[in-house]
């Protein structure tokens, strides 16, 4: 029967932090207070932050407006509105995308690092060296299923892990709904992150290559989870999820929960927003 370890991964996303301010460094518990003392806390300046914003964002508007653009795309197409070469020229990007496959980019995820501290991101990994050495011996090291949870409806935390972490790191594949991988814009931007087909064909076959090679993180709760984000608690769905560890028995692998504090209240940001416009459009009206 595999092992269950334990890693966890810290992120603080209830709302970005400001320019300017100081970033905790990732410290063992015990030794917080003599380590703050004894060690400098950096100060993150503005041009690092916006650009830390500006990455999140991309992946945030993807989300948003990729499917109105599709759709709005081939309408155009179809219609040859407001005219025949318009169309077509809007439609480029489109039309690049689905003849493009997804690929994975491990270089460009690690000089996303200004996200890190445009979230104030922190990760902690219990026994960092033993796993380490398990996953770099290509003779003798151990595969993993990585069993992250909360889902939430953009990763965003999951994706600051996978900035953070060593560049071997970023090699492990992804698990996500086959339709991700499919639908265009929305593959290549995300498809950055190493992203492969959740089906359990696909996973047994990943599981049985050696090393590194052999792991993939899957979201447990899926897309399931994702309707139950909440910014007031958090929300797991695991009643109907087993068939991970059936998976990790049949193939013999260990599973590693991960566990993404902070994954769901990014969503604050966009309720707050979205309530301070509508105070502001109602005040208007009243006027």
């Amino acid at each position: 029967m595999p092992r269950t370890k334990t890693m966890e991964r810290i992120s603080h996303f209830t709302s970005p932090s400001p320019p300017h301010k100081k970033v905790k460094t990732p410290i063992t518990m015990c030794k917080a207070s003599k380590l703050k003392e004894e060690s400098p806390v950096p100060v993150v300046s503005t041009a690092r932050w916006f650009t830390g914003m500006l990455c999140a964002s991309v992946f945030t508007f993807t989300y948003i407006l990729a499917p109105p653009y599709i759709l709005t795309s081939i309408l155009a197409l179809l219609f040859r509105y407001p005219s025949g070469n318009f169309a077509a020229l809007y439609a480029v990007p489109l039309i690049i995308s689905i003849f493009t496959p997804s690929r994975g980019m491990p270089g460009l995820v690690g000089i996303m690092t200004p996200m890190l501290d445009y979230f104030d991101f922190e990760m902690i990994i219990e026994e960092k060296e033993t796993l380490t050495a398990e996953l770099t011996n290509e003779k003798d090291g151990k595969n993993y299923i990585f069993a992250a949870q909360p889902h939430g409806v953009i990763s965003l935390c999951g994706m600051c892990s996978s900035v953070a972490n060593v560049p071997e790191y970023r090699k492990i594949k992804t698990a996500v709904a086959s339709a991700l991988l499919t639908i265009p814009i929305l593959k290549n931007v995300m498809g950055i992150f190493e992203l492969t087909d959740a089906s359990g064909a696909n996973l047994k076959r990943i599981l049985q290559k050696p090393s590194i090679e052999g792991c993939v993180v899957i979201y447990i709760g899926g897309l399931a989870e994702l309707f139950k984000s909440s910014r007031e608690e958090e929300r797991l769905y695991l009643s109907n999820r087993k068939g991970f560890i059936k998976l990790a028995l049949r193939e013999g692998v260990d599973i590693l929960p991960i566990y993404l504090f902070g994954n769901t209240s990014i969503l604050s940001v966009v309720s707050r927003l979205a309530r301070h416009c509508n105070h502001h459009w109602i005040i208007h009206l009243r006027d």
